[in-house]
């Protein structure tokens, strides 16, 4: 859930980034992106990258270990269901 959100602000990082630039280029005058033309909104999420790369990376050894909570209930509801 946590990495998961992170990486929405890490998308939402990269669509500001996207709109400054396309609202900076010369001869583009689009009223609705008007405001973000040398805003520097895209750099306001900015610290999402590497809090998805830590989450990611812990909720990755987790993984490998066997540590992911919400596994063992799963292997219990399917022992269950076998029975």
């Amino acid at each position: 859930l946590i990495v998961g959100l992170q990486a929405a602000g890490c998308a939402a990082c990269l669509l500001l980034a996207l709109l400054e630039y396309v609202a900076s280029r010369p001869g583009v005058d689009l009223p609705g992106i008007a405001g973000l033309k040398d805003s520097g909104w895209w750099i306001l999420p900015s610290p999402f990258f590497p809090a998805v790369l830590y989450y990611g990376f812990l909720w990755n050894v987790q993984k490998s270990r066997g540590g992911v909570v919400g596994d063992e209930d799963a292997a219990k509801a399917a022992n269950k269901k076998d029975d």
